[in-house]
């Protein structure tokens, strides 16, 4: 259960929210290309990569004394919490762009 919705959650879910993040961006001129996109969401990307791979290895090494699902679960809710104030505040100003330029 817990692998299946990591899977969802990081696959599928990531998916839909950086393909509005991505029309967004590009409707309101924030970027001109796919590349450009990518190279600003990149950085965030590798050090979230890079941090969940330290506390594995530290799980591996023994380093942090918690199972690998525990600490899935702590990545998860760590992430939960900004996630959601920052796709609110994402979809609020996605909402008054509509109001102000409807189609």
């Amino acid at each position: 259960l817990l692998i299946g919705f990591t899977l969802y959650f990081i696959i599928l879910h990531s998916i839909k929210v950086l393909r509005e993040e991505f029309k967004f961006m590009l409707a309101d001129k924030q970027i001109n290309s796919f590349w450009q996109f990518v190279s600003i969401v990149a950085p965030f990307t590798l050090v979230s990569i890079a941090a969940i791979a330290l506390l594995f290895a530290f799980i591996h090494f023994e380093m942090l004394t918690i199972s690998f699902g525990y600490c899935l679960l702590i990545i998860i809710s760590s992430i939960t919490l900004p996630h959601v104030y920052v796709m609110n505040r994402f979809y609020d100003k996605l909402k008054v762009e509509e109001i102000r330029y409807p189609g």
